[in-house]
């Protein structure tokens, strides 16, 4: 508080718009932050409590989102692996690729559709909690855990238990009534610990079991980006880029009788390409 250190001489946090006093928090470049700090959030996301100025504060964090240039390496990485482990989902966010670049310069951002209240968030959270998990579902949990381990990824007993939450707001979020295995396909982004070794090497396991057919999806695009990448100005290089997208096209379509939308929706996207 300013106004009390000017006029008072007084000792004293605001906390309005804080973490103290809020249920969704953005904390941006989070691991520059000092030991401090990261340790004081430890707290909030773990029990939801906070210590501070020998006071004790009752959190209502619901949700925390934190953004960094750089993942937590090396020595890094040692003095805060306790809170990255904290973070349930973690995404690698990628450039927009030089295919991309006009409508990143030029293409208008859609308006946001509607707001949620905080009522509207803990009854979906409810809701999805209640879904079941069938066995086929749990047999192909057990099988992505299983090949995780044996490809050198062994996780901890929290992030495995954590992880049903996941899926279940994943199957959730697709109106479906019960857990899939299609609906572990988030799981990529949460079963591995080493941000470095384990990421590409998580995901190929998942969607390997969780949504094969989403797996070749995803191998074909990446096919597509590389093609897209290298085409550049030239005429004769664009001619057989387009010779190679349409290669890329067909093997979408033989995708598309498997009733995955997702396939119809990359072959639109390849076209248009």
């Amino acid at each position: 508080d300013m106004q009390k250190m000017a006029n008072e001489r007084v000792w004293e946090p605001n906390t309005k718009y804080s973490v103290l006093t809020s249920e969704f928090v953005l904390a941006d470049e989070f691991f520059r932050g000092s030991s401090y700090i990261q340790n004081s959030m430890l707290g909030a996301m773990n029990e939801r409590v906070v210590h501070y100025e020998n006071k004790r504060y009752d959190v209502p964090l619901r949700m925390l989102v934190a953004g960094s240039n750089t993942w937590p390496v090396g020595e890094g990485f040692a003095e805060c692996g306790a809170i990255f482990d904290r973070f349930l989902i973690r995404v690698s966010m990628k450039p927009v690729s030089n295919a991309h670049w006009e409508e990143l310069l030029t293409k208008q951002l859609p308006a946001v559709p509607q707001s949620l209240t905080l009522q509207d968030v803990d009854d979906a959270s409810d809701e999805a909690m209640k879904l079941p998990l069938p066995k086929e579902t749990v047999k192909a949990y057990l099988d992505i855990l299983e090949e995780l381990k044996g490809n050198g990824i062994v996780l901890g007993d929290r992030r495995i238990r954590h992880s049903v939450d996941v899926v279940k707001a994943s199957a959730w979020m697709a109106g479906s009534p019960e857990v899939l295995p299609l609906h572990l396909e988030p799981l990529k982004d949460v079963l591995w610990e080493d941000p470095i070794e384990h990421p590409k090497k998580a995901a190929g396991i998942v969607m390997k079991i969780a949504n094969p057919v989403g797996s070749q999806i995803a191998d074909i695009l990446n096919e597509v980006a590389q093609i897209l990448d290298a085409a550049g100005e030239d005429l004769p290089k664009r001619m057989a880029a387009i010779k190679k997208l349409d290669e890329q096209g067909k093997k979408l379509s033989g995708l598309t009788a498997s009733g995955n939308g997702r396939a119809a929706k990359a072959l639109k996207y390849v076209k248009h390409q």
